[in-house]
């Protein structure tokens, strides 16, 4: 009896002795406070400069456009020529003047209703007149047009020089179009001659 005693003593003196230790030990532990979020001075906000504008995503089938548009108006080109065709698409997509979507702008023309109820392009009535001369869209120089595809998305996605000087209009060079004195040309690239209007925005 005496011995269990003892041995409950000694159990309770040594657990007395850690809360103790413990209660010591937490107590000489400093607060860890939280280190600041640095914050940009003036100064190193005016170094930055402003935010980078996020670049346009573009569907596959406004990729698939401008390459068809390429293909069909310039593939006897060179590249300069194929890239040329494909700025005046881009250049009218950024103006008010025209659509604001790669294969809008391409599709652009008149328009009527055929004896399904179906909206189509009115016969050689396009502003690109592969997209409406009634053959068949598909290409038959696959290597071309891939080759032409991998170029349009180039053009899309990466910083290039406009050759065309913000051309909004183009024709062959072997035709007069009744609207070409009405526009200031600019230049010409392979075969076809490229125009701007200065009064458009």
């Amino acid at each position: 009896m005496r011995v269990q005693i003892c041995w409950q003593l000694w159990v309770g003196i040594i657990l007395s002795f850690c809360l103790l230790m413990g209660l010591l030990s937490y107590q000489e532990q400093e607060t860890v406070e939280p280190e600041p979020i640095p914050v940009a001075t003036p100064i190193e906000v005016e170094l930055m400069g402003p935010p980078l504008p996020e670049t346009p995503l573009y569907s596959e089938r406004d990729i698939e456009c401008l390459a068809l548009n390429s293909y069909y108006e310039a593939r006897s080109e060179s590249v300069a020529g194929q890239v040329a065709v494909a700025q005046v698409v881009m250049n009218r997509v950024k103006s008010n003047k025209f659509p604001n979507t790669i294969c809008e702008v391409i599709q652009h023309g008149k328009t009527r209703i055929n004896w399904k109820g179906n909206v189509v392009p009115i016969l050689n009535q396009c502003h690109f007149s592969w997209w409406c001369d009634g053959k068949s869209d598909i290409p038959v120089d696959v290597r071309t047009y891939h080759s032409i595809l991998d170029l349009v998305t180039d053009i899309l996605y990466l910083d290039t020089v406009d050759i065309t000087e913000g051309s909004l209009y183009y024709h062959a060079d072997y035709v007069t179009p009744y609207w070409a004195p009405s526009f200031e040309m600019v230049t010409k690239i392979d075969r076809h001659i490229f125009y701007v209007d200065r009064n458009s925005k």
